[in-house]
C-alpha cells in the first residue's frame, strides 16, 4: 500500500464500574489513505467486551467508520480483519463520489458509519445515535457504540460518547424478543444530535429535540431464552447516552409469546460518559393470570386459607427450584378476603397482573413478608390488608390507587417509605399506624381525606406537608411520632381534633389555621419542643390538656374570641415567661389551667383586671394577674386603614416601643445575619421570603404571612404591619412636619383628606436597633417595618424613612431592629 495511516485505537479500557479510555494515534502519508488500527492489551478473540478487571473493545469484522480527513467530505472506511481482532487495515470503501467540501484545521473519524453523519465548518458533528440496538451475548450491539476522534496534527484520539447499562435478567421458560428502557422523566435517548470534539479533552452531546426518541431497545434475530435462576441470569447491554434519569427509569421486556413485564424505579440514575452501571438481577418470569408465584422461608408449599379468587378455584399447588406455584382453572381476578391471613412462612409473592381487588385481611399477619408488587388495576387496599406484615420493606402501589382503607399497613414496622398514587383521595383509619420506621411519605394533592390515627405512632416520621384539598385532621392522627419536628397544615383546615399531636416532641414550630374554632383536649399535650403557638382569632374555645407539658413554650396569647379555657389548658408549660389574655371579660376557667407555668405574670385588659382576679378559678392565680398595656387608638386619616396611634410595645404616641427584624415576631438581643430567623447565617441563605435562588431557597413570598407578622401576632385581630403602598399612601395624603412630642423629635402626619383634616398621628424618630439596645440615630431619624420584600433584592425590605430633612420609603437588610406602627383593616 501507497500510502498509509496508522491508528492506534487504546478504546474503552474499563474499571467494571468506571471505564477508563484508550487511545489510538493516527499518521496521514497521502490524500487516498489506508488507516491501520491496533488496540492495546488483546482481548477474548471470542467476545467484543472481555470483562475482568478491565472492559475491553475490540473490532468486529466489516466495521465501517466515516473519516473527514481534513474536509467536510464524508468517506466510508472498512475494517479488513476479523472479528476480535485488535489490529488490522481499514481501506476505503471504492465507488464513492467526490463531493465539494470546505476544509477543516482537523481529522475527524466517526464510528459506526452513517451516510448522513456530517460536519460543519467550525466541527461541529452530526450523528445519529440508533433507538434500536441489536443482541449481542455479554456485550452491546454492532454499530451502537459510537466513538469520536480529532487530531490537528497526525494523532487521534478516539473516545467514547456513550455510557453503559447492564441488567440481568431470569425467568421461568421466558424467552426475550426485545427489552425497551425508557427513562421516567421523558429523556432524550437517541437520534439526531450535535457533538462537540475537542483535542484533550471529552466530547459533549446535545439532541436535536424534534429529532431524538425516548426509548432504547434490544432486538434480537431470534428470541433469547434466559436463565431460569439469579444465579444463571443473561446479561443485556444498553448503550446510553451521559443522562441522569431525575425520577428513574422503566425497563419492558416482551417474551417471543406476546407477554410482557415490566420493571419500573424511582431512584435518580445516572449514567457517565464511557462507565458502565450495573442495574442489578430482575426476575422476568412472564405470569400467565392463572398463577401465583410466592417464596417461603422454609422452602415448602403454603397452603391459602381463602376461598374466594373471583370464581375460579385452585387446582395445583408445587414447590421448585426455590419458588413456589399455585395454578388456577382460571384467570384470577380477585384475591379473597384471610387468603393469606397468618402464611408466617411467606416472604414474597407475585401476583398475576390481571388481580383487580383484595379482599380485607388478605395478607394479614404474614410476619416474614418483606416486598410485594400490587397489579396496577387493583385501586383500593382493603381493611388490614397488610397489617402486622412486619417485615415488609417495600410495597409498589398502582399509579392510579385511589383509597388505603383502614389498618392497610398497620404494624407494618419495617417500612421505612411508600410512593403514594397521584390518584389517592382517601387513608383510612390507622392505615399506617405503628409503622414504626416509616421516615418519610408524600401526600400527594389529590388526597381529601386522612382518618384517625392514620400515623399513630410513627416514631421516625421528620415531616408532613398535609394537602391543601384536606379540610379536618382527625382524632390522634399524628400523635406519638416522636421525631416529627415539622409539619404545615393549609389555610383550608377548619378543625384539628383531640390528640391529633400529642406527644410530637420534636415539634418545634407550628402554625394553627384562622378558620379552626376550637383547640381539642390534648390536641398539642406534650409537644416539649414547641416554643410558640399562634392562636388565631376565632378560636372560642381551648379543651382540657391541649397544650398541657409543652415545656418549652415561652409565651401565650390567648385571642378576645376565646370564651372557655378547660381544666389543665397549660399545665406544666413550665418555660413560660409571659401569658396574655385579650378579652375584656374572664374566660370561664377550670382546675390548674396554668398550674405550673413558672409563676409568669398573667395580663389581662387594665379595665379588666379585678373582674379577672375575682372570677372562679381565675382568683387562683391572682397575684399574677397584671394590667395589659393598652391598645393603641384606631386613627381614621380616611385611608384604606386605620393607623395607630402609638408605635407596637409603646403605650404613649412619643414612645419609640419595641424593635423587630423583618418578619420575626420576637424580642431579641442580636438583630444579625447570623441570628435572623429566616437564613441559615448568612443573606445568601434565606429559607423563606426569597424570589432569587442566588440568595437561598426560592418561595416567590413578597408579602408577610400573617404568623410573620409583629404586629398581628402581638396584637391579633386585624392589626398587621403596613404595606409599602399604605406607607406612600400616608406620604401622599398628609402634611407632614417635623416637631417634638412630649420632648420627643418626629413626624406628625396630619389627613388632607375631606372630613379627616382633624385626625393625625406622631411617629417619633426611633432609630434603628442593631444589637440588645443599641441604637443607632434616635432621635434623628424614624425607620419603619413595612410588610413588603423587595422582590428584585429578596435581603432588603421597604421601610417608611424620615429626618428633619424630608420623608420617603427606602430599602433596607431585613435583619436589622425597626419599629412597627401597625395598621387596622377597615370593616365596610
Amino acid at each position: 500500500m501507497k500510502n498509509r495511516i496508522f491508528l492506534f485505537c487504546l478504546l474503552a479500557a474499563l474499571a467494571v464500574s468506571c471505564m477508563r479510555e484508550q487511545q489510538e494515534v493516527v499518521r496521514t502519508f497521502s490524500d487516498d489513505p489506508v488507516f491501520y488500527a491496533t488496540i492495546e492489551n488483546s482481548g477474548d478473540p471470542e467476545t467484543r467486551v472481555f470483562v475482568d478487571d478491565q472492559l475491553r473493545v475490540l473490532w468486529n469484522a466489516d466495521d465501517r467508520v466515516s473519516i473527514f480527513n481534513k474536509t467536510t467530505f464524508n468517506r466510508e472506511y472498512r475494517f479488513e480483519g476479523q472479528d476480535g481482532d485488535n489490529s488490522g487495515t481499514f481501506d476505503k470503501v471504492p465507488g464513492d463520489k467526490f463531493i465539494a467540501s470546505n476544509p477543516l484545521n482537523y481529522v475527524y473519524s466517526v464510528y459506526p458509519y452513517n451516510e448522513n453523519t456530517s460536519i460543519s465548518n467550525d466541527g461541529e458533528i452530526t450523528v445519529y445515535l440508533p433507538a434500536q440496538q441489536t443482541y449481542r451475548a455479554d456485550s452491546f450491539g454492532l454499530g451502537a457504540n459510537t466513538m469520536i476522534a480529532i487530531t490537528d496534527e497526525d494523532e487521534l484520539i478516539f473516545k467514547n460518547l456513550c455510557g453503559y447499562f447492564a441488567v440481568k435478567l431470569y425467568g421461568e421458560n421466558v424467552a426475550v424478543s426485545s427489552i425497551t428502557l425508557k427513562g421516567n422523566n421523558n429523556e432524550l435517548l437517541a437520534g439526531k444530535a450535535t457533538v462537540v470534539a475537542q483535542t484533550g479533552a471529552a466530547p459533549t452531546i446535545q439532541f436535536d429535540a424534534e429529532n431524538a426518541t425516548k426509548e432504547l431497545t434490544i432486538t434480537f434475530a431470534t428470541p433469547v431464552t434466559i436463565g431460569t435462576t439469579a444465579e444463571t441470569a443473561t446479561t443485556f447491554w444498553f448503550v446510553v447516552p451521559p443522562t441522569t434519569f431525575e425520577n428513574g427509569i422503566t425497563l419492558t421486556v416482551n417474551d417471543n409469546n406476546n407477554g410482557a413485564f415490566e420493571k419500573s424505579a424511582s431512584t435518580p440514575l445516572e449514567i457517565k460518559r464511557n462507565t458502565l452501571k450495573k442495574g442489578g438481577v430482575l426476575d422476568s418470569t412472564i405470569q400467565p393470570n392463572n398463577v401465583i408465584y410466592y417464596t417461603s422461608i422454609t422452602g415448602d408449599t403454603i397452603n391459602p386459607s381463602g376461598n374466594s379468587w373471583g370464581g375460579v378455584s385452585p387446582i395445583a399447588n408445587s414447590y421448585e427450584n426455590g419458588r413456589g406455584k399455585i395454578t388456577f382453572d382460571g384467570e384470577v381476578t380477585s384475591i379473597g378476603e384471610f387468603a393469606f391471613e397468618n402464611c408466617v412462612d411467606l416472604t414474597s409473592i407475585k401476583l398475576p397482573n390481571g388481580v383487580l381487588s383484595l379482599g380485607h385481611k388478605s395478607f394479614f399477619g404474614c410476619t416474614q413478608l418483606t416486598s410485594l408488587e400490587i397489579p396496577d388495576g387493583v385501586s383500593s387496599i382493603p381493611v388490614a390488608a397488610f397489617r402486622g406484615c412486619e417485615k415488609l420493606l417495600s410495597v409498589k402501589l398502582p399509579e392510579h390507587l385511589n383509597s388505603i382503607m383502614a389498618y392497610a399497613f398497620a404494624e407494618c414496622s419495617s417500612l421505612t417509605g411508600i410512593e403514594l398514587s397521584n390518584d389517592l383521595i382517601s387513608i383510612g383509619e390507622s392505615a399506617f399506624s405503628r409503622c414504626e420506621n416509616l421516615e418519610e411519605i408524600d401526600l400527594p394533592e389529590s388526597l381529601q381525606q386522612i382518618g384517625q390515627s392514620a400515623f399513630y405512632r410513627c416514631d421516625k416520621l421528620c415531616s408532613v406537608v398535609i394537602p391543601s384539598g384536606i379540610t379536618q385532621i382527625a382524632k390522634s392522627t399524628f400523635s406519638c411520632c416522636g421525631k416529627m419536628s415539622s409539619i404545615i397544615i393549609p389555610d383550608g383546615v377548619t378543625r384539628i381534633d383531640q390528640f391529633a399531636f400529642m406527644d410530637c416532641s420534636s415539634l418545634t414550630d407550628i402554625k394553627i389555621p384562622p378558620h379552626i374554632n376550637r383547640i381539642y383536649q390534648f390536641t398539642f399535650c406534650g409537644c416539649d419542643h414547641l416554643r410558640s403557638i399562634n392562636i388565631p382569632t376565632g378560636v372560642n374555645r381551648i379543651d382540657d390538656c391541649a397544650f398541657k407539658e409543652c415545656e418549652r413554650l415561652t409565651s401565650i396569647k390567648v385571642p378576645d374570641s376565646v370564651s372557655t379555657i378547660e381544666e389543665q389548658a397549660f399545665y406544666g408549660c413550665s418555660a413560660l415567661d409571659t401569658i396574655i389574655i385579650y378579652s375584656p371579660n374572664p374566660p370561664v376557667g377550670s382546675d390548674l389551667m396554668f398550674a405550673k407555668t413558672n409563676n409568669c405574670p398573667i395580663y389581662v385588659p387594665a379595665e379588666s383586671v379585678e373582674a379577672y382576679k375575682t372570677a372562679e378559678y381565675w382568683s387562683d392565680y391572682a397575684g399574677r394577674i397584671q394590667p395589659l398595656a393598652p391598645l393603641p387608638e384606631a386613627v381614621d386619616l380616611g385611608l384604606s386603614v386605620k393607623w395607630a396611634s402609638f408605635n407596637l410595645g409603646a403605650s404613649t404616641p412619643e414612645g419609640y416601643g419595641d424593635y423587630y427584624a423583618w418578619g420575626e415576631t420576637e424580642l431579641k438581643e442580636d438583630y444579625s445575619w447570623s441570628a435572623y430567623k429566616w437564613c441559615n447565617g448568612s443573606s445568601t441563605t434565606l429559607t423563606k421570603y426569597n424570589t432569587n435562588s442566588s440568595y437561598g431557597q426560592v418561595d416567590n413570598k413578597t408579602v408577610l404571612d400573617s404568623e410573620d407578622d409583629a404586629a398581628h401576632v402581638n396584637l391579633g385581630d386585624t392589626w398587621r404591619m403596613p404595606t409599602w403602598t399604605e406607607f406612600l399612601e400616608l406620604i401622599e395624603n398628609c402634611n407632614v412636619a417635623w416637631t417634638t412630642e412630649n420632648g420627643v423629635y418626629g413626624r406628625r402626619f396630619t389627613s388632607k383628606k375631606e372630613g379627616h383634616t382633624d385626625k393625625s398621628i406622631f411617629l417619633p424618630a426611633t432609630g434603628a436597633a442593631l444589637s440588645g439596645s443599641s441604637l443607632i440615630n434616635a432621635g434623628a431619624n424614624g425607620d419603619y417595618c413595612s410588610s413588603s420584600l423587595i422582590s428584585d433584592s429578596s435581603r432588603n425590605a421597604y421601610f417608611l424613612y424620615f429626618d428633619s430633612k424630608g420623608v420617603g420609603t427606602g430599602k433596607g437588610s431585613r435583619c436589622i431592629g425597626r419599629p412597627v406602627r401597625p395598621v387596622l383593616e377597615k370593616s365596610f
